[in-house]
């Protein structure tokens, strides 16, 4: 019904205007990544982006979560967790070329020794994933360690899973479990960490294990040993703290024992499935001994560096550097390849017939030879001479 004045007439009808006003609110996006804790469980996961997630705790001992740089807002009853809180932490890249890292501060440390530290769960998904842990080790540090074998408690313990793509995983300081998956996979062994099992999956994978160059302040000298065990390889440092590796499904292996006098044995890698092992003895007289490597299809690159070094091969096609000192060269069985370096060498091709090439390189050279040995750089004015093969 319309409104009407006092004489009857119908009234017109006042209009209202309204001014909308618009405010402008901050910005405000889903986060890539999330986080959340609950009953000793930090639980993170990424999206399909490519993540970069480190997991750490601040120098107040709470939990901290960042994804690319930022900080991540961790769900949990009761506040921010602290570092004594969480015994777990599960980590999930899902699909992109992630980059995730567990930091040391995740360790607890009392009297100036680790006391604590969460085990993991770490999953890169598909993508070119790189997963590396820092936090984990023997409980009370080398106070758990008597004649060189690990009696303490080992906390920090982790598994890693790369996913589909070509992924980089670096053990941490606990006993590890670590899966490449489909790709070319790449495992690290850095100082410090104990036993791990590593599995390549399909692809062409390659496992690099790391020694000491000092221990307890004295120069260390490494004590390796690689050989088939079954349809696997394993890794075994014999002394200063001994640890294992477990090498499945990888065709690749790269040896740095370091600097300190070395020695390092190759014994026979058939039916392992590895196919290439590469020593780098570095600075030290290094012993770098292959002689027991049987299987024709596994290459030796061993590589002495500086230092009076002894590099024997094995039966396939080998490699042998010696650097410089005063190195002894054998390549042993196939057509292997022979360069001594700097120094007065000594290099023999090997007992069979295969064609072996030897450089001696500058210093007054020994070649031990026989048909169809080739020796590339005999100059007798440097003091090289032909000798009999033992």
């Amino acid at each position: 019904m319309s409104a009407r004045n006092a004489s009857g007439a119908p009234q017109a009808r006042a209009r209202t205007r309204t001014r909308l006003g618009l405010e402008h609110l901050e910005d405000r996006t889903t986060p890539a990544v999330t986080a959340a804790f609950s009953a000793g469980l930090l639980s993170v996961v990424g999206d399909n982006a490519d993540n970069v997630i480190l997991v750490a705790a601040d120098a107040g001992g709470n939990l901290r979560v960042t994804a690319d740089g930022a900080d991540v807002p961790i769900r949990a009853a009761g506040g921010t967790p602290t570092r004594a809180a969480v015994t777990q932490v599960l980590v999930a890249g899902r699909n992109g070329n992630d980059q995730i890292t567990l930091d040391a501060s995740l360790n607890t440390i009392a009297s100036g020794a680790l006391a604590a530290s969460p085990g993991s769960t770490l999953l890169g998904g598909n993508g070119d994933d790189t997963i590396r842990v820092n936090n984990g080790g023997i409980v009370g540090g080398l106070a758990g360690v008597v004649n060189g074998v690990v009696v303490g408690p080992v906390v920090g313990n982790s598994t890693m899973f790369g996913g589909n793509g070509n992924d980089a995983l670096v053990s941490g300081f606990g006993n590890d479990l670590m899966f490449g998956g489909n790709g070319d996979d790449s495992y690290l062994w850095p100082p410090g960490t104990l036993t791990d099992v590593w599995d390549g999956g399909n692809g062409n994978d390659t496992a690099t294990v790391i020694g000491n160059d000092s221990f307890l302040g004295a120069p260390a000298g490494d004590q390796f040993d690689l050989r088939a065990d079954a349809f696997r390889a394993v890794f075994r440092r014999l002394n200063l703290v001994q640890f294992r590796v477990d090498m499945l499904g990888t065709e690749n292996v790269v040896l740095k024992p370091g600097a300190g006098d070395d020695t390092v044995t190759i014994g026979n890698l058939a039916g392992s499935g590895v196919r290439r092992v590469t020593v780098d003895g570095g600075t030290g007289n290094d012993v770098i001994d292959g002689s027991s490597q049987a299987s024709r299809s596994v290459q030796l690159y061993l590589i002495g560096g500086d230092g009076d070094d002894v590099l024997k091969g094995g039966a396939g096609n080998d490699t042998l550097d010696g650097g410089a000192g005063n190195d002894q060269l054998a390549g042993g069985a196939g057509a292997d390849i022979l360069t001594g370096g700097d120094g007065d060498d000594t290099l023999d091709g090997g007992p069979d017939r295969a064609a072996d090439a030897l450089t001696g390189g500058a210093g007054a050279d020994r070649f031990a030879t026989r048909n169809p040995d080739l020796v590339l750089d005999l100059t007798p004015a440097d003091g090289d001479t032909i000798v009999p093969p033992v």
